[in-house]
């Protein structure tokens, strides 16, 4: 997990495949997230736990369904800090 500046680093470090974001949920074990409230919706995660190991998390929702949506970023951020 980090930073790229350039296709050319990219190259340089042999990088096969690559994933994107669009910022942090949890840092260092705390939230960075500073709302509770949000848009709640199907959500995937990737990250690193405590011990180095990485993590993938899905959790399932319907987006036009009336309940059953899924997590806000707040919540999800809550469920990532409950399993390391």
């Amino acid at each position: 997990m980090g930073h790229v500046n350039s296709t050319e680093e990219l190259s340089e470090l042999g990088v096969m495949n690559i994933m994107s974001g669009f910022g942090w949920l949890v840092y260092n074990g705390t939230s960075t997230v500073s709302t509770p409230g949000g848009e709640a919706a199907p959500r995937t995660t990737i990250g690193v736990d405590g011990k180095g190991r990485l993590l993938m998390l899905v959790v399932d929702g319907c987006e036009t369904c009336k309940s059953g949506k899924g997590p806000t970023l707040y919540q999800m951020a809550d469920i990532l800090i409950s399993i390391g």
